[in-house]
């Protein structure tokens, strides 16, 4: 369709606040990761191009990296044509919740190298290709608490809350689409957590039910519900 993609570096594994920054940098300056068949950051350094209008479009906790942006940079709303949400975590993961409870009294390192294998055990289960250890980017950055602290209901419920009245006022048309997985569909370490979100909604995609990932938008369509979980949507 003769569109530019360009995907946001966001921080792997820091909060939806922090990575606002991330966004910012892809909207307002053109710095992320070329989606080309050769993907490589593109810095400062490379004189990009910003982009002028966008269309946004996040996957999991893309989702609510991109209605943290909103909330914090509603000015630039007339530029935004619009938020596709893919399996978006808007309103938190009971999984996460269980995450963030194992690991909020472990002891925290700032540098991924530090990471104890405890904590990579328990992010396995939101990222099942999360090298922790081959991290060499951006180190100082790494808070694995806040990252998964972002993700729990509590948090997303609450975000919701004090922003859905600012998001609904920007007038920026939002979409999401959804999945729906059988049990014996997932990876058997997930099935645990997915019996305990089929007590949710039997409709949840191992990670999100489908009210977890609706967009905060009054009219805020559901464009489709995918035979998939959570990580094939990714793909």
């Amino acid at each position: 369709f003769g569109l530019r993609v360009l995907a946001s570096d966001s921080h792997p594994m820091r909060s939806s606040d922090r990575n606002v920054a991330d966004l910012e940098n892809a909207i307002e300056r053109g710095i992320g990761i070329s989606t080309d068949l050769d993907p490589r950051v593109i810095s400062a350094d490379d004189d990009p191009v910003p982009p002028g209008d966008v269309l946004l479009m996040g996957y999991s906790k893309g989702a609510p990296d991109i209605l943290s942006l909103l909330a914090a940079r509603p000015d630039l709303a007339p530029r935004i044509r619009g938020v596709i949400g893919w399996a978006g975590a808007v309103g938190g993961s009971y999984v996460a919740d269980d995450i963030y409870n194992q690991i909020k009294d472990l002891p925290l390192f700032v540098a991924a190298k530090g990471v104890s294998n405890q904590v990579v055990k328990q992010m396995l289960r939101l990222a099942p290709i999360a090298e922790l250890n081959q991290i060499d980017r951006r180190i100082d950055e790494y808070d694995a608490l806040g990252a998964i602290e972002s993700l729990t209901t509590w948090f997303r419920t609450g975000f919701v809350e004090d922003n859905s009245e600012l998001i609904n006022s920007l007038g920026i048309p939002m979409f999401y689409f959804t999945g729906s997985t059988p049990l014996l569909e997932v990876p058997y370490f997930q099935r645990q957590g997915t019996i305990e979100l089929d007590e949710h909604d039997q409709n949840n995609d191992m990670q999100l039910t489908q009210e977890q990932a609706r967009l905060p938008l009054r009219n805020a369509p559901r464009l489709a519900m995918f035979h998939a979980n959570h990580w094939d949507l990714s793909y």
